[in-house]
């Protein structure tokens, strides 16, 4: 579903998928796209399950936060936006 979705994304906008290498110890991000050209970052956590059970939606939102904690020292001049 993520590929299907990130193939979407940015074949009908301006942004390039980002291709990460995967690093033990550090987040996963299930899509980030780029646009270099308005310097913008999109990044978003998928989950299937609407109704996340507590314990797992406070480590999901706080995975986000810091994940986006990261692309602002990685990205300093690009708009950020995520989403879950």
């Amino acid at each position: 579903m993520e590929k299907l979705l990130l193939n979407i994304a940015s074949k009908y906008n301006s942004f390039e998928i980002v291709q990460e290498k995967i690093i033990r110890g550090k987040h996963q991000k299930d899509i980030l796209l780029i646009n270099k050209d308005k310097k913008q970052l999109c990044y978003a956590e998928l989950k299937s399950n609407l109704n996340l059970d507590t314990e797992k939606s406070k480590v999901t939102i706080k995975k986000c936060l810091e994940v986006y904690e990261e692309l602002k020292i990685l990205y300093p001049n690009y708009i950020i936006k995520w989403n879950l």
